[in-house]
């Protein structure tokens, strides 16, 4: 879904993809050779780069709560593909 919305926002005006995270290689280079952009293999790195003002979530489901919260935490705009949390507590957490 990465590539798919990396695809559909090249040339936007507004929002410019500055890199990729994937923790297995082979999706990562796959990626990088599609879009010719950076991929980082950890979450992290993005969340403590000041120079990265936002986060575009296509991750599992799953891993949607634990994602956002730590993006929010540093500081960082979210776009989240729904559902928000698989649970309705984690949602109004």
């Amino acid at each position: 879904m990465g590539s798919q919305v990396t695809r559909v926002l090249r040339g936007s005006e507004k929002i410019e993809i500055v890199c990729g995270v994937d923790p297995s290689p082979e999706v990562a280079q796959r990626y990088r050779e599609a879009h010719g952009l950076p991929v980082l293999d950890d979450f992290q790195q993005v969340l403590g780069d000041p120079a990265i003002e936002a986060v575009i979530l296509t991750i599992p489901h799953r891993l949607h709560e634990d994602a956002v919260l730590r993006a929010a935490a540093a500081g960082k705009q979210i776009f989240c593909e729904k559902p928000l949390s698989l649970t309705v507590a984690g949602a109004a957490g």
